[in-house]
């Protein structure tokens, strides 16, 4: 690994997503993984702490697979983040999860988070290990990273996702017909999230890994189109679609990306509407049929619902919702998902009494 100040463009690129008055002083918790993406987040993030003097942490979640080719890559991913951090020395802690104590010596400040190995079943052969679907083992991942930043009091998570995830994470989304609600915009920091590589390239990444002469690890799972569908769509359809009509890719991420914000900036206009038609957990009944673009008002009850706490609602309850809204009758109630709903002249409004489904 060189040490020194970096020259590539990724640091004055992070650099300015980094203000130095807002960062000074902040904790921040990487999680790694031991691929490149990962490590070379690491890397730039370490670089970044001698200018901006913020304190870093890192966590690393060891799956314990009982196929040898995945626990060979684990286990090899555990010793090069292992040799990386005892190269430097600007590391506040090391958070280790699923692993022995055998796993982590020679790191004076490292702390295991769910000692031992904690078994996730798998639905294919009921074998013990962290070989279970790609949900299962995310869902691991991200409580252990929520146990990490209680215990180590970070101000944020770091993640290394890349604008090629993003990519995939929406086609993905897209293809399951899940709609332009899987066009959530991801933006480089919201909440105690960060993403600093979410507008960077995987080929920029790797540039950078190799002018650093970084040491990581493939993920063999990464390399079979069969493990997983989004593994076809990066290795396969992607590179496909590049040859077939070059700078595709790029066009796609573009277009999603301003879809993402169209709907974004939709989102905060519905919102200010009807922060102005819900009044007590009521809905103005006359000024939403006032609306002349029926997609306007499918939107606003929409919003509605969810700020009354509805989760497993289709858009067949919104219409009859608002089927119901424009009966004649001034003054009625109907149920629907398990509630009761109250119409007069001027409110939509819930029996409070009754059961959110």
């Amino acid at each position: 690994m060189v040490i020194g100040k970096s020259k590539h463009f990724l640091f004055h690129y992070l650099l300015k997503q980094f203000p130095t008055d807002e960062w000074k002083s902040k904790h921040l918790l990487v999680a790694i993984s031991g691929g490149v993406d990962s490590m070379s987040l690491l890397s730039i993030l370490l670089e970044l702490k001698r200018v901006l003097s913020f304190k870093l942490s890192v966590v690393h979640v060891h799956h314990g697979s009982t196929d040898k080719k995945q626990k060979a890559f684990q286990d090899k991913a555990v010793e090069t983040i292992r040799e990386f951090l005892l190269k430097t020395h600007s590391v506040e802690k090391t958070y280790w999860s699923g692993l022995k104590r055998s796993g982590v010596t020679g790191l004076k400040k490292a702390v295991l988070l769910n000692e031992g190995v904690e078994y996730v079943k798998t639905k294919k052969n009921g074998n013990s290990g962290f070989i279970g679907s790609e949900a299962e083992m995310r869902k691991y991942r991200y409580r252990m990273f929520e146990e990490a930043m209680k215990h180590s009091k970070a101000d944020y998570l770091a993640l290394a996702h890349t604008a090629d995830d993003l990519l995939e994470t929406r086609l993905i989304r897209l293809i399951r017909g899940t709609g332009e609600q899987g066009l959530t915009a991801m933006s480089f920091k919201k909440n105690r999230l960060l993403r600093p590589f979410i507008q960077v390239s995987r080929f920029q990444i790797l540039d950078y890994a190799q002018q650093r002469k970084l040491k990581w690890c493939e993920d063999p799972s990464n390399q079979s189109v069969d493990y997983s569908f989004r593994n076809w769509i990066r290795q396969e359809w992607l590179l496909q679609l590049e040859r077939k009509r070059p700078g595709s890719k790029e066009a796609i991420a573009r277009s999603l990306e301003l879809i993402a914000h169209s709907k974004e900036n939709n989102q905060k206009r519905v919102k200010k509407i009807c922060q102005k038609l819900i009044k007590n957990q009521s809905l103005r009944r006359d000024i939403l049929l006032a609306f002349p673009d029926t997609h306007d008002k499918k939107q606003i009850l929409a919003y509605y619902m969810k700020e009354q706490g509805f989760k497993n609602y289709r858009s067949s309850h919104i219409l009859e919702l608002l089927k119901q809204l424009k009966r004649p009758q001034k003054n009625f109630s109907f149920s629907l998902l398990g509630k009761k709903w109250k119409i007069s002249p001027l409110w939509l409004s819930l029996d409070k009494k009754s059961k959110t489904m």
